[in-house]
């Protein structure tokens, strides 16, 4: 199935695009927050399990009311990189795994949802939400959607072997990057060229639309360039410049802001 191959749903806020392959249903809710968060809801029959979970109160609310108004059946969610937002069906299972447990309770994503409830207040969600179900095996059916669990070194991403795509992180073909070091700029390019590898039809993510396979090879050709640009430049503001006037049409300033300010640290 090609990358726009849906039909789109405009709510008050976010937007839903809906992927119809068949028996199996992908509702990928665009909730227009301040990180373009992305929310999955799979779907079989009426029954749905959500891969991650919105963040700010008001998409909380209007996802919450969307599958009520489908007359859907909530299963549980799936939270790999997202675990805050508790208020999202509080009472209904939560599978995630240790070492995606240990990053958002102990580690970096700890440390961004406490930068992020500084920042919105109210309007954000930060409570972290407790593991009912832990994931310790690497292939896995819930409702009868089967989907294969890929360790990362934060969480885990998420193969759907029945429609030859697959769930990451971030990836965002003209949208800058997150980039923490050159380590884990360099283990990004080695995990999107496996992606090219394994050729699937969809690359979803949390925090942008749906995407395919030349997207992942635009977006190495961007990480290849952010490589060099940080070799040849001495500071955080010549390196924003080099991205910049590279890639002036890209948006996630924000990202960009945050991977100069990795990349060269105040001292």
């Amino acid at each position: 199935m090609k990358k726009n191959n849906f039909t789109t749903i405009k709510l008050a806020k976010g937007e839903m695009n809906i992927y119809d392959f068949g028996e199996l249903k992908l509702h990928l809710y665009k909730t227009n927050d301040a990180f373009t968060d992305v929310v999955l809801l799979l779907q079989k029959k009426n029954n749905l399990i959500a891969i991650e979970q919105p963040n700010f109160v008001d998409n909380i609310k209007e996802l919450t009311q969307y599958i009520k108004d489908i007359g859907g059946i909530f299963k549980g969610k799936i939270l790999a990189y997202h675990n805050s937002g508790t208020s999202f069906f509080p009472a209904d299972p939560v599978y995630s795994t240790k070492n995606a447990e240990d990053y958002a309770v102990n580690g970096g994503g700890k440390i961004l949802v406490d930068n992020f409830v500084k920042n919105f207040g109210s309007q954000f969600d930060g409570s972290l939400c407790k593991i009912t179900n832990y994931i310790d095996s690497d292939h896995i059916i819930i409702d009868g959607i089967e989907m294969k669990i890929i360790k990362t070194p934060e969480a885990f991403d998420i193969e759907f072997p029945e429609i030859n795509s697959i769930y990451i992180h971030i990836l965002g073909h003209d949208c800058h990057s997150i980039i923490p070091n050159e380590a884990g700029l360099n283990a990004i390019i080695i995990q999107l060229k496996k992606l090219i590898q394994a050729n699937y039809d969809l690359i979803f993510t949390s925090h942008y639309p749906a995407e395919n396979i030349e997207d992942v090879k635009t977006k190495i050709a961007y990480l290849e360039y952010a490589r060099e640009a940080a070799v040849q430049s001495k500071s955080a503001e010549e390196f924003r410049s080099k991205m910049k006037k590279k890639y002036s049409e890209y948006s996630g300033d924000y990202y960009l802001n945050m991977t100069s300010e990795f990349l060269f640290p105040v001292k």
